[in-house]
């Protein structure tokens, strides 16, 4: 089994309420883990935010794994908000669902951009032809 880990560094848009709310920065820092065994053709990748942690948490998982001649990409994530519901009794709760909502739409938008940018580099080292075999799994998120 081979592992790797990498810090990510990511410089995004935030919206003003959720700076105001959270006192978040534009450049947020993950943890990714990746793992493969060299003698079975499956890659994971574990992502969990580092930054702001204490107000949500994002857990990702990803898989590619060949399925009948064709490469599957599962993606699966979990966005919660404890840092907000356990304030005062839960007075943010609602603040806490529109954070996740934000981010499940922000997640989304983020992993159809992979999803393209990976099947673009794909198509570009193999070519157009390639576009037959790949499966893309629609993400889930919980």
């Amino acid at each position: 089994m081979v592992y790797m880990e990498r810090l990510i560094g990511v410089k995004q848009n935030i919206p003003a309420w959720v700076r105001l709310l959270v006192g978040v920065r534009d450049r947020s820092y993950a943890l990714e883990r990746i793992q493969f065994n060299p003698h079975h053709p499956c890659v994971h990748m574990h992502t969990v935010n580092l930054s702001y942690s204490d107000f949500i948490q994002v857990k990702e998982h990803i898989s590619y794994m060949p399925d009948n001649g064709r490469t599957r990409y599962i993606q699966n994530a979990h966005i919660e908000c404890p840092g907000l519901t356990h304030v005062a009794h839960g007075v943010f709760d609602s603040a806490a669902a529109r954070l996740e909502e934000f981010t499940l739409h922000r997640f989304r938008e983020n992993a159809e951009r992979g999803r393209s940018g990976f099947t673009h580099v794909l198509q570009a080292m193999f070519g157009p032809a390639l576009a037959q075999f790949a499966h893309i799994a629609t993400p889930s998120a919980n």
